[in-house]
């Protein structure tokens, strides 16, 4: 964004500054739209790609974001196809009611073709270039989300007393991250019985209830995390990097707090 006096384009994300002109990059920010975005390719050459998933929901300590970067060499016009996480958009568990809590989104960047949001991949994965998971939710206070993102999404807390006015309420089983082949398992509270309403799989967090109460979502991902029943917390998504299209990748997990955002850098053709 320009500012008065100043000839230098500038932009803040998390308070990261980056200055095009100093750096003689150009990038692209992707904010969350609750929809497919498209990026096109400028000029043949090696582009850096850059996702953050999104953080949970919840009154408790929520999963925060993974992320995901590396670098894919493209031709001019190409078009990648990015879509950001939001709570619970691209994954995230989604309770059927107000009593759960959302799960956050992974962010996913994809080629060829535009198929919507990362589940919509399951016949096509190799057309995901790469992937940061979301934050599994976190429903009361003392619960505790999975963060999102590396090759296995993290998992819930265990055997701890939730809500501020309880003494008795404890998650005793684990809702555990997807990984790169598999959803998460959900988690138990005090021995409840639970139905898994969406099992936890490739782009999506799972959902359970106990009887008419859900509990918090998993969060999305390559393999989404597992949810849980009543009040406790969910786990996180898993991330992936696409080694057959992708050069010098990483993941972290736990990164990202809110919604997700990607980034697109790359050094200009003269």
């Amino acid at each position: 964004m320009s500012k008065r006096g100043i000839t230098c384009r500038q932009c803040f994300i998390d308070n990261t500054y980056i200055c095009q002109t100093k750096s003689k990059h150009h990038f692209f920010i992707f904010i969350y739209t609750g929809s497919v975005q498209t990026f096109t390719a400028p000029s043949a050459t090696t582009y850096k790609l850059e996702v953050w998933g999104a953080q949970g929901g919840g009154e408790g300590t929520a999963g925060k974001g993974g992320y995901a970067m590396g670098n894919l060499s493209v031709s001019k016009s190409t078009n990648l196809y990015i879509c950001v996480g939001g709570q619970p958009y691209n994954g995230g568990g989604e309770p059927l009611n107000d009593l759960g809590r959302h799960g956050g989104g992974a962010t996913h960047i994809a080629i060829t073709n535009n198929r919507g949001v990362l589940a919509n991949y399951v016949n096509n994965k190799s057309e995901i270039l790469l992937v940061a998971g979301g934050g599994g939710a976190a429903e009361w206070v003392g619960a505790i989300g999975g963060n999102g993102g590396g090759n296995t999404g993290g998992n819930s807390n265990y055997n701890v007393v939730l809500g501020s006015n309880s003494s008795t309420t404890i998650q005793q089983s684990i809702a555990t991250g997807g990984t790169q082949t598999t959803g998460g398992n959900y988690g138990t509270i005090n021995n409840s019985t639970a139905t898994q309403i969406v099992a936890a799989s490739f782009g999506k967090g799972g959902i359970c209830c106990s009887g008419s109460d859900y509990g918090p979502g998993g969060g999305g991902g390559w393999y989404g995390g597992g949810g849980c029943v009543y009040v406790g917390g969910a786990g996180g998504g898993s991330g992936h990097i696409n080694s057959d299209r992708i050069s010098n990748g990483d993941m972290q997990s736990g990164i990202r707090q809110g919604t997700g955002y990607a980034l697109i850098t790359w050094m200009p053709v003269l």
